[in-house]
């Protein structure tokens, strides 16, 4: 059973905003952290007592999930101890105030940065397809079809994913202060890119960055009532769109023709659970496991084009590739869960490790998010909590490390410099 694990989130659920009060965030760092942790690891339990052919509880036996769940609680609880002090000391550090943004864009920046967004854009979407118009349009109107481009081309992936996030801050952000149908016809098309690129984090991602700047430059009341008000409209806003993103990209797939269909496929893409239970069952651990985790972090940034030679890195490729998803083409990639990571990487140890980490780091965004009021923090901040779901589902090695290192600083290279801002 793990009713606890329900209870207790549900609880955080509830006590963060009556806790924190005029500092509490709609959409937090730890409020999003235990929604991801309940649709990761908690939901898929629930499945078996709806649907039992569809849930993994079925397919495993009692001990695995008991050893599985062990760990998974391990992280759980570790991450609950620290996150509550580093709650109490958010709540009465008088030094910790929120601070509004204290400036706007110029035009000109902003549609410097649209053409140099467009122009990425097109270079990105015609690499692997010969720069084809038709080719590239298709690519753009179903890009799990080419999926296998993105092999070698990491460099490309994160530059694009800076220039990107930079830009739906800017311009998302320009709203706020400027009446121009040009500022609206980009956020529009900055859209219409998103929803139908196929990627889940850059869906999520432009949901929290308009409820965070939101909260930034309109809206920090210190109402409970009002926060609450506007957590319930922006949680039936993100089921919209999740609804219509997850709609667009099983279009390709599937036909979504009633609601059980629907539930399914979520079920279906929502392994991690499974995953987490059979490798902690399958597999011993040893100190390979953590060389090898190392060894393919530190490593993996390097391109193919400068090491022809170079393995497929990860534990997925390395380990569990071959013993769960046999004969999947090299490109693909698949989540196992941050606790499988955990336990791969560090033993039994590695759970409570990654608890006290998790914590660690989403206090430090929460409180960064309050009181800094530097552009290139802001969006650092914006990218962190949008990969929160990511992180529980990913961990933080291999890709994601490198991920939140270079694109954290291609941010910060391009937005330093203050003269391409206006103070209010």
């Amino acid at each position: 059973m793990i009713h606890d694990l329900l209870i207790v989130s549900v609880f955080f659920l509830i006590f963060e905003p009556l806790f924190l009060k005029d500092k509490y965030i709609v959409f937090s760092p730890i409020c999003i952290f235990f929604i991801s942790f309940v649709f990761i690891y908690i939901l898929p339990y629930y499945v078996f007592y709806i649907s039992p052919n569809l849930s993994f509880v079925s397919t495993v036996s009692k001990e695995s999930i008991f050893h599985g769940y062990l760990m998974v609680r391990l992280f759980f609880y570790s991450f609950v101890s620290v996150i509550t002090y580093q709650l109490y000391k958010l709540k009465y550090n008088q030094r910790i105030v929120f601070r509004p943004l204290n400036y706007t864009f110029h035009y000109s920046w902003v549609f410097l940065l649209f053409g140099v967004f467009f122009l990425f854009f097109l270079f990105k979407l015609g690499l692997g397809v010969g720069f084809s118009p038709f080719a590239m349009l298709d690519r753009f109107l179903n890009p799990r079809a080419y999926t296998y481009i993105k092999s070698g081309l990491g460099p490309i992936t994160f530059l694009y994913s800076a220039i990107i996030l930079i830009f739906q801050v800017v311009i998302t952000k320009s709203t706020f202060h400027k009446k121009n149908k040009l500022i609206y016809l980009a956020l529009f098309f900055v859209f219409i890119i998103i929803m139908f690129g196929g990627s889940k984090s850059t869906v999520l991602r432009v949901f929290f960055l308009w409820i965070l700047i939101y909260q930034k430059e309109r809206f920090f009341s210190k109402s409970i009532k009002k926060k609450l008000s506007l957590l319930i409209k922006a949680s039936l806003g993100l089921l919209l769109m999740l609804i219509i993103a997850f709609g667009l990209m099983s279009s390709q797939r599937s036909k979504l023709t009633n609601p059980i269909v629907i539930f399914e496929k979520i079920v279906e893409y929502q392994e991690e659970a499974e995953h987490t239970v059979r490798i902690v069952t399958d597999f011993n651990w040893k100190f390979e496991y953590f060389t090898v985790g190392i060894f393919d972090t530190v490593f993996n940034f390097v391109p193919r084009y400068f090491w022809t030679s170079k393995p497929y890195m990860s534990y997925f490729n390395r380990y569990w590739r071959e013993k769960y998803k046999p004969g999947s083409v090299m490109y693909h990639t698949s989540t196992y869960g941050c606790v499988a990571e955990a336990y791969m990487f560090l033993g039994m140890l590695g759970p409570f490790i990654y608890g006290i980490l998790y914590a660690l780091v989403l206090s430090k965004v929460y409180r960064s998010f309050l009181h800094s009021t530097h552009f290139s923090m802001f969006i650092f901040n914006v990218m962190m909590i949008s990969l929160i779901y990511f992180f529980v589902r990913m961990g933080f090695l291999f890709t994601t490390f490198w991920q939140i290192i270079i694109v954290g600083s291609i941010i910060w290279l391009i937005t330093k410099k203050r003269y391409r801002f206006v103070l209010k």
